[in-house]
């Protein structure tokens, strides 16, 4: 019996892409009935398991949860149903929960950082970061307040978690440090409002990336704690995102979903490019054109036209 497979199957005959009513736990009996040999009892067990009314044994799921974050036993429906009780904050607390327990990092995923006067050489504002980081620059010398955030995650990963992050300060797209296989992407802010915009690039498929949001307690340079911090599997942010039958399709970065397809079509069908442009040009009103559409299970696609003058 191939688990994968069978809720592949049954995810994607789902109206939403995961379970939302008990009627949806009546088309995962089907798929039972229809994908294996099992017998009536068993058929059974699985869906109340499904449904939360029974637990599997530890012995049973453990495997599974370690060897594939996104088997049967991920209780991946449970997390869709308790983030729509949550705020942005808890909705990162529980993602950040989820990945320590499925996708087992070397590293703790919810922590704070309130030390960070160890990092300093004693002059307000001006932070040496420690050996372990491999650039040692007072956090003033940073090119923004967020780089400067990110050099203090990664010495204090390092640190406390034997992790041996290098800064990429560069800024190269889509990563802001690595560590051997380990690829981390860091988005801070001084309010629960971080900016989850991702230009040109999307999340990736990859166990191995790692989403990294904290909260600065003050702006500019002279931050003294990054609390709370939360890392999150860039595989389950795009699980959640796209949700599970854009999700299932897609695979590899490679493939492509005819549902994603169709989402896509029908959005830029609604932005009509040719007259926002025009009226950009002519009269500078644009505000009767739609700019953005939706995609996925709540991914915002968003436009904005430039007019840029080369030199005269």
């Amino acid at each position: 019996m191939n688990i994968d497979s069978i809720i592949t199957e049954w995810t994607y005959r789902l109206e939403k892409g995961y379970p939302d009513c008990p009627e949806d736990y009546i088309e995962l009996r089907n798929v039972l009935r229809e994908q294996t040999d099992l017998p009536e009892p068993q058929q059974d067990a699985i869906v109340r398991r499904a449904m939360g009314l029974e637990e599997q044994d530890e012995e049973e799921t453990s495997g599974m949860l370690s060897s594939d974050p996104n088997s049967a036993t991920d209780d991946f429906a449970d997390l869709l149903q308790l983030l729509k009780t949550k705020n942005k904050i808890g909705q990162l607390q529980q993602l950040a929960e989820y990945t320590k327990k499925h996708y087992k990092p070397s590293f703790e995923t919810v922590f704070s950082i309130t030390d960070i006067d160890q990092y300093t050489d004693g002059y307000d504002g001006h932070y040496t970061l420690g050996n372990n980081n491999k650039t040692n620059l007072p956090i003033s010398d940073y090119t923004s307040p967020g780089i400067a955030a990110e050099a203090v995650i990664f010495t204090y990963l390092n640190s406390k978690f034997n992790t041996n992050i290098q800064h990429v300060t560069s800024q190269a797209k889509g990563v802001d440090g690595e560590d051997g296989n380990n690829k981390f992407e860091v988005k801070t802010a001084t309010t629960g409002n971080i900016n989850l915009n991702l230009q040109t690039t999307f999340f990736s498929n990859d166990p191995n990336k790692f989403y990294i949001f904290g909260f600065r307690n003050s702006g500019g340079y002279k931050f003294n704690s990054i609390s709370p911090v939360y890392i999150i599997s860039s595989q389950l942010l795009r699980r959640i995102s796209l949700g599970e039958k854009i999700y299932s399709q897609l695979g590899t970065e490679s493939q492509i979903s005819d549902i994603l397809t169709t989402q896509v079509e029908a959005g830029l069908e609604k932005t009509n490019f040719k007259e926002q442009i025009i009226a950009a040009i002519t009269t500078g009103e644009t505000g009767e054109f739609a700019k953005q559409f939706d995609i996925g299970n709540n991914v915002s696609i968003v436009f904005k036209i430039f007019i840029q003058p080369k030199k005269f």
